[in-house]
């Protein structure tokens, strides 16, 4: 009876764990999160280089900024994944410790086992199995005890190559573990230097600002980067138009639309696209230090960070993605010759294509593409040529 129930214990010992299923599910977490930091990593090094090149060129104020404000998004991406790793990494150390411990147990017990098989076999002498045999009441005992011997013999081998395999596994379980401690300590390392070039990439944003400010050239170098940006975003909208006029001509649309009849019917009712302070009108501006005129074909309207921005009215995005000058963009067609624009945006919500009804949020206010900290601009256009905003705005 002793010797079959330590045949049963030797099965119970040996039998496979679900901690290393767990353990290969966090593997393959680990391997996915490393394709994607490899990616963001490529394109970091991309946007870091387009900036130092940036550097050596006068005159490109916005561009410049443009790339700083890439780098710190893709940064801050980075981050967020070596943070989503570190948690994974950590994870399966404490699994791999879990399987070090249960291993560990295994082979103690193992090699108890062992240890009082040993002793058995040293007590009863060589000729212990012989004796057993010979000592049988009849034919069927004998045979009964010879297939007991057999079973008993074929487990001590077993057990030591069982003992075997566990220490092998043991020992890769611990390799396994210090290796996945060095990934970690290599990670945390990389999120640490990440992290300071984030408030690096921002110190550096703040100082580009500082120098646009202040300095006359780079001022009226950045108007003519605005002008020229204005002028691209007015062939956006004139191509839009074209396409409009052409399939009302194909009569495939109707002259009017519900976002644009909207818009007609509440000219000085219209509620603003975002809560804030008007700080910057329709028109043309001159700037009263260095008398450079620039024109906003459009307003601004301080708010803080992250206030949603919301559509004027019924319509759908055409446009939804960074623009030079203006930071990230949204474009709504209302219809009808009508469209509104949203930009220095932090998120965009309402990505292209999107239906949007009146009082919708599209996005979030940012300061992407601004010198003055957040805020929305804000346009709109009838027949693809710009109006003042105030003049369609409700009164405040």
């Amino acid at each position: 009876m002793k010797r079959i129930a330590l045949i049963l214990l030797l099965f119970l010992i040996l039998a496979p764990s679900s901690v290393r299923a767990q353990g290969q599910d966090y593997t393959g977490q680990i391997n996915q999160q490393e394709g994607m930091l490899r990616e963001i990593r490529e394109k970091l090094a991309a946007s870091r280089a387009r900036a130092d090149s940036l550097k050596q060129e006068e005159g490109r104020a916005f561009e410049e900024l443009e790339q700083v404000e890439q780098n710190l998004e893709l940064a801050q991406r980075l981050v967020a994944t070596l943070k989503k790793q570190e948690g994974s990494l950590m994870a399966a150390v404490e699994i791999l410790g879990h399987e070090l411990e249960i291993t560990q147990t295994k082979l103690t017990q193992a090699e108890g086992i062992r240890a009082q098989r040993i002793r058995s076999i040293y007590k009863h002498g060589r000729l212990h199995d012989m004796t057993v045999l010979l000592s049988s009441r009849s034919f069927v005992d004998a045979f009964v005890r010879y297939k007991y011997l057999n079973l008993i013999a074929g487990q001590d081998r077993r057990l030591v190559t069982e003992i075997r395999e566990v220490k092998a596994k043991y020992e890769q379980d611990r390799g396994e573990q210090e290796k996945k401690l060095a990934e970690l300590a290599q990670v945390r390392a990389e999120k640490e230097r990440e992290e300071q070039a984030i408030q690096d990439t921002r110190n550096q944003a703040a100082a580009l600002v500082r120098q646009v400010r202040t300095e006359r050239v780079a001022t009226e170098n950045a108007v003519k980067e605005l002008e020229a940006s204005a002028r691209r975003l007015e062939g956006i909208i004139a191509k839009l138009e074209k396409e409009r006029k052409e399939a009302l001509a194909r009569k495939e649309i109707t002259p009017t639309t519900p976002g644009s009849e909207y818009l007609e019917r509440h000219v000085g009712g219209l509620a603003w696209p975002v809560s804030g302070v008007l700080v910057t009108t329709f028109g043309t501006k001159t700037n009263p230090k260095y008398g450079t005129q620039v024109r906003s074909n459009g307003i601004e309207i301080k708010a803080p960070y992250g206030t949603p921005v919301k559509a004027v009215a019924q319509g759908k995005v055409v446009y939804a993605e960074r623009f030079l000058g203006y930071g990230k963009v949204v474009l709504i067609d209302h219809g009808g010759g009508f469209y509104s624009l949203y930009g220095h945006l932090a998120e965009i919500i309402a990505g292209l294509g999107t239906a949007v009804r009146e009082h919708e949020t599209v996005a979030t206010v940012g300061d992407s593409g601004s010198l003055e900290g957040p805020r929305l601009y804000f346009e709109l256009r009838q027949n693809g040529k710009p109006v003042d905003p105030l003049g369609w705005l409700s009164k405040h």
